[in-house]
């Protein structure tokens, strides 16, 4: 319960309180060996703080999951940090390395995971702008929007 509510309390502005259940959800999985649980929670813990504008921390967190799922061979998981944390990277201005973990999160994603396949997408999009190819960077923005427009995520909406 603690990392659904760390992602309300972020959502609300009340920073401090979701870093605290976060810390304690990590905490709880630590002492039982929840892995799979541990990285859910740090990939978590990563988009709160893209959130909260932080994309530095976001950045130590999601490499902590993109990490833990990788090596747990978890796919569809591993396709949904990657597009996060190419999101922190793009944030950083850091336009090559969020290029190359865009082609990650692609690689890894199922062509029905929408989170995915919106995130690799809107991030590459942002990345295709910034280097002047905005016809490139057009179809991906309007594939990514066509994705999410169908579900009733409003936060996974591309900016």
């Amino acid at each position: 319960m603690l990392i659904p509510l760390s992602v309300s309390y972020a959502h609300a502005g009340r920073l401090a309180d979701a870093r605290d259940a976060i810390a304690r959800a990590q905490s709880a999985h630590d002492r039982s060996g929840a892995k799979i649980k541990r990285a859910i929670g740090a990939e978590t813990a990563g988009s709160n703080e893209l959130i909260a504008g932080n994309p530095t921390q976001a950045e130590h967190y999601l490499r902590e999951a993109y990490e833990a799922f990788r090596a747990m061979g978890l796919r569809g998981q591993l396709s949904s940090a990657a597009g996060m944390l190419a999101e922190a990277l793009y944030a950083q201005g850091r336009l090559d390395q969020a290029q190359q973990m865009t082609q990650q999160a692609q690689a890894a994603a199922a062509p029905d995971d929408t989170d995915a396949q919106a995130r690799w997408r809107a991030v590459r999009a942002k990345v295709l702008a910034q280097a002047g190819q905005f016809p490139a960077a057009r179809v991906l923005l309007e594939e990514a929007t066509a994705l999410v427009a169908a579900t009733s995520w409003r936060s996974s909406r591309p900016r």
